[in-house]
Order: structure tokens, then C-alpha cells, then sequence
């Protein structure tokens, strides 16, 4: 009866240990999935800001640098200048 208890007690323990490395192993899934989504959507905001200031005299796009007065860019910037090709 008490290697039963035993058993008993030490498989809970063990099913209560497996439930905390699952929670800690969703849990890092979770943040990472977040960091993920988070990166990516701030990839797809500078892709958009460095479509709409090619063509300007002050865009560099290189290095996360978008531009002289915005180096991390704006939308509807008002320091755009188009670049005039001498010809």
C-alpha cells in the first residue's frame, strides 16, 4: 500500500514537472511568435517608407538609414526634394 502511495505521489510530481516545461516552452513560443510578427511588421512599414522616398534627393536606404532629416523615415515627408538630372 505505501510503494503504491509512492507511485502514486511520484508520478503527480512528475506530470506536475512536465506541465511546467510545457508552460515555459509555450511561453518562450509565445514571446517569440510576438518578436516575429513584431519584426515583420516593422519590415513591412520600412519597405513602405523607402518606396515612397525613392526618387528624393535626401534618400539613402541603406544601413536602416532612410534618409537625411528621417532616418527613420515619415510619410508625407515635407523635406521631399526630386532629384534633377542634369540633361
Amino acid at each position: 500500500m505505501a510503494n503504491l502511495i509512492i507511485g502514486l505521489m511520484s508520478t503527480i510530481l512528475f506530470l506536475q514537472l512536465v506541465g511546467l516545461v510545457l508552460d515555459i516552452y509555450w511561453d518562450r513560443k509565445n514571446r517569440r511568435d510576438e518578436r516575429l510578427q513584431q519584426n515583420k511588421r516593422r519590415e513591412q512599414k520600412y519597405q513602405e517608407l523607402m518606396e515612397g522616398c525613392q526618387g528624393c534627393k535626401y534618400f539613402h536606404g541603406k544601413d536602416g538609414i532612410i534618409c537625411t532629416p528621417h532616418p527613420r523615415g515619415q510619410m508625407n515627408c515635407p523635406d521631399y526634394k526630386v532629384i534633377r538630372r542634369a540633361g
